[in-house]
């Protein structure tokens, strides 16, 4: 079931809300939102439900032995390896065993048996979930949670079950058991929900039309120069506004039942370096393997010492160690195939040059003794170019079909494939005069404009504003319902991972 389908939106929501608020007590409305997550969960694959629940089972046992078993040297530590191995287990066996066995039998020439498993939707969301509870646990940052029920709830509410936000137990723990009908939660809920289904809608779905065109093409080597930098660009568009979306609904809904998420996107696209582009990308991934991977990994190898040299490891060893230890395995958790792993190889080698030139400035304005100035337009300008170029570059590698692919589709981008492509052709030219005005509303679209209006209005302005934007969002919300009626099946472009 996704958000964006008439199931969801005219039969499940009402019935999940209606059914939440005539619950008496807090006990009551947890048990039932945890059903309906399960039945929202269960929609399309029911088999795949015993996954998660004994995802959840064994998680929350696990916790509650460490807690248990707290003072022991070295069983706690047992009890996190092997919670570790079985919930990284389960994502090898799902997610990636098929593709390993065919690329063996591929190579070496073999015929290894395939087993028959699909990949559970979600499973890389509630997995990283389950994860950091019993981490949190452990580390003491968390108490244990002996409900079962709440930890099961935490696990699946279905809003951010799917495609995230990864949300962190210490973040939702006390509102598991302490949560209050207030109508601007709720009100501000819907309106983050209409926000998020218009980004799907009206923009991801529509500009996904351009994209497919680019990137499904029968011969790659076929498109013209300006196609294929058109193509590139639209993903740009197509990914921020479907995930963000899902982000944006998933808040939305929660809000709507008093749970209140982190935020999961931050305006990306005017970022000025790729370690600002990721720190307001994915944000709840991106800090999961900050604080459950870097830390613990510079932190190990800042204790150690060289085998070589016998000397400690320097600080910038640990830590381009620890970033690209975190960022071979942030591409390996988007899928399974070469070109994951090679798409996070892509992001470690921009930070770390980032960091070595970060590092050489800041050694020039010391022996020079100037102060850090800010910097200017056109300085700026130059900064916002140069990372929406890599970020371009970087979902060309991840949206393409295969590593092979994605060089081909390179290549074209910069006129040196084999073949003679041209520079731009009478079927792109009609895809940009199409669709010029969406390309633009999805550009303003992606700039933090509503804040700045906001802060500059006060008083009557500003509740002009709010009106404004209120039916501003009733008639999306209405042109999202005859998309919703209309349109087929479309799925979020997270629900692969």
């Amino acid at each position: 079931m996704v958000f964006s389908s008439a199931v969801f939106m005219f039969v499940f929501l009402p019935i999940c809300l209606i059914g939440y608020y005539l619950m008496p007590k807090l006990v009551a409305k947890n048990i039932f939102l945890l059903i309906m997550s399960l039945l929202f969960y269960g929609y399309g694959e029911p088999k795949f439900l015993y996954i998660m629940l004994l995802s959840v089972l064994i998680n929350w046992l696990i916790g509650l032995a460490i807690n248990q078993f707290r003072t022991r040297t070295i069983l706690p530590k047992a009890l996190l390896a092997f919670m570790v191995v079985y919930n990284i287990g389960i994502l090898f066996v799902y997610k990636y065993l098929n593709s390993i066995i065919s690329n063996v039998n591929s190579i070496f020439d073999t015929d290894w048996p395939h087993p028959t498993l699909f990949l559970p939707i979600g499973i890389s969301f509630f997995t990283f979930q389950a994860m950091s509870y019993v981490i949190d646990v452990y580390r003491g940052v968390a108490p244990v949670q002996k409900n079962f029920f709440n930890t099961a709830l935490y696990i699946c509410l279905f809003p951010p079950l799917i495609a995230g936000p990864i949300v962190r137990y210490t973040s939702i723990m006390d509102q598991l058991t302490d949560r209050k009908f207030r109508f601007d939660d709720f009100s501000c809920g819907i309106k983050r929900f209409i926000i998020g289904l218009s980004k799907k809608l009206i923009i991801a779905n529509l500009i996904a039309v351009v994209v497919d065109q680019a990137y499904s093409a029968s011969d790659v080597g076929s498109l013209s120069i300006l196609m294929a930098w058109f193509g590139a660009f639209a993903y740009l568009i197509q990914l921020y506004f479907d995930f963000s979306g899902y982000s944006d609904m998933a808040i939305g809904l929660s809000r709507m039942f008093g749970f209140k998420l982190n935020e999961n996107f931050n305006y990306p696209y005017i970022s000025k370096s790729i370690v600002e582009y990721w720190s307001r990308w994915h944000i709840s991934l991106s800090t999961w393997f900050r604080d459950y991977l870097y830390f613990p990994v510079f932190r190990t190898l800042q204790s150690r010492k060289n085998p070589l040299t016998g000397k400690r490891f320097s600080i910038r060893t640990c830590d381009f160690t620890a970033l690209f230890v975190v960022w071979i395995c942030c591409g390996t958790w988007h899928g399974a195939g070469i070109k994951y792993p090679l798409f996070g190889l892509y992001w470690f080698v921009f930070i770390v040059i980032e960091r070595l030139v970060e590092e050489h400035l800041k050694k020039r304005r010391k022996q020079l003794k100037l102060q850090k100035k800010k910097s200017s337009a056109g300085i700026r300008a130059l900064q916002h170019v140069y990372t929406i170029f890599v970020v371009l570059i970087g979902q060309v590698i991840f949206r393409a079909n295969g590593l092979r692919e994605a060089v081909r589709y390179l290549l074209v981008m910069f006129g040196v494939s084999g073949s003679a492509t041209a520079v731009f052709d009478e079927k792109t030219l009609f895809l940009i005069q199409d669709n010029w005005v969406l390309l633009i509303i999805a550009v303003i679209a992606c700039c933090p404009v509503l804040k700045v209006l906001e802060k500059r209005f006060t008083g009557n302005a500003a509740i002009a504003l709010e009106l404004v934007g209120n039916l501003l969002l009733m008639i999306l919300f209405l042109v999202c319902v005859s998309y919703t009626v209309n349109n087929s099946y479309n799925p979020f472009i997270y629900f692969n991972f």
